[in-house]
């Protein structure tokens, strides 16, 4: 329905928004309460459906995601194995000559 209104295209398999606007508006429409909830779940949604060796397409989105709702991670297994992507976005950052990022993931994998 929102690609036949106009308000997201598909390309592929991927959906985005036709404005960022309209893509707030959607953000806004979730309680503030479930947000983070939100978060985790799309993050653990990205990594465990993109294969192994093509994490790296996907890293920074997901490492974000799993950040954005770790305050309701209830596994100390998943914060564990979150503070080793970080470590491994981070690392990814530095060979991209994207240091103000890479400081940011390495913070958080010491967290």
């Amino acid at each position: 329905v929102a690609v036949n209104e106009g308000l997201m295209f598909k390309v592929g398999t991927t959906y985005s928004f036709a404005h960022d606007e309209i893509q707030n508006a959607a953000y806004c429409m979730i309680p503030e309460a479930e947000r983070k909830s939100v978060h985790l779940q799309i993050g653990r949604q990205l990594y465990s459906r993109v294969p192994p060796g093509e994490l790296d397409t996907v890293l920074f989105i997901a490492v974000d995601q799993l950040f954005r709702g770790a305050d309701v991670m209830t596994s100390r297994d998943e914060l564990i194995h979150l503070a080793h992507l970080a470590l491994r976005a981070g690392d990814a950052a530095i060979a991209a000559s994207a240091f103000l990022p890479s400081s940011l993931y390495l913070l958080q994998a010491i967290g």
